[in-house]
């Protein structure tokens, strides 16, 4: 028998430790939440593959970076395990559309409610059924395109709620086809207003090195007219007294 290799007693208790590990960490998640980190290792470990990629970061700090990458926040509220959590994340979160629209449109972010920061964004957002959606823009700033609502949270940190997919009723499901339909329709109009900025930016670059060349051109005009008539003056200096013009 090879020196490396685990005699069943060993590999009994082994298996014996990872089972009581993974019950610990059950319970703590089902007393404290689960925290933004492991919500990644929660879904596999529950609902295998595919596996949806799932900030790891804080909301703040995951809003910034899709402020950076030019992304949307699709925020989940989930509160405890229930038909609805499952539903949503096997018929939703494992759909191969809503796969894609992730990769080029959303960063994902997970809050389970009973843990600080999740229950107070949820609370401000008004979230009362859960699981919830909510997909967000990122801002700058508090009035940024015009945006009459937006949280705040942390300080100095916005986003503008532009959809929400709320359950119908306690421990209701949200209906997947409707999800797919809203997250497809905003994500679309997401690319196009950002194409529309980016165009604009370009015509407003163009105008500037139109305008900037105009100044130029005209300051190097004004340079050569006043060049000659410094010539003329001091020709007309040089000439003898009395001669003609």
């Amino acid at each position: 028998r090879s020196a490396t290799a685990t005699s069943p007693p060993e590999a009994h208790r082994e298996s014996w430790l990872g089972s009581f590990g993974r019950l610990l960490s059950d319970i703590g998640q089902s007393v404290m939440g689960i925290a933004p980190e492991d919500f990644e290792a929660w879904f596999t470990s529950r609902f295998g593959q595919p596996t949806p990629r799932i900030s790891k970061l804080s909301f703040g700090d995951a809003n910034r970076q899709a402020l950076s990458e030019g992304r949307l926040m699709l925020l989940w509220f989930h509160r405890e395990e229930s038909s609805a959590t499952e539903r949503l994340c096997k018929d939703i979160l494992q759909n191969e559309l809503f796969l894609d629209l992730l990769e080029r449109n959303f960063v994902l972010w997970a809050g389970d409610v009973n843990r600080f920061e999740p229950g107070q964004v949820s609370r401000i957002l008004s979230c009362t059924e859960f699981p919830t959606l909510v997909v967000a823009q990122p801002l700058q700033h508090e009035f940024e395109n015009g945006a009459t609502f937006a949280i705040e949270w942390p300080l100095g940190n916005f986003a503008q709620p532009l959809l929400r997919f709320a359950p119908p009723c306690a421990d209701g499901a949200l209906d997947a086809d409707n999800v797919l339909a809203g997250l497809t329709s905003v994500a679309e109009d997401h690319v196009a207003a950002r194409r529309e900025r980016e165009a604009e930016a370009q015509r407003r670059e163009l105008q500037y090195a139109e305008e900037r060349r105009l100044r130029e051109e005209q300051d190097r005009e004004y340079e050569e007219a006043l060049l000659m008539d410094q010539l003329a003056a001091v020709a007309a200096l040089e000439r003898p007294d009395g001669a003609a013009d």
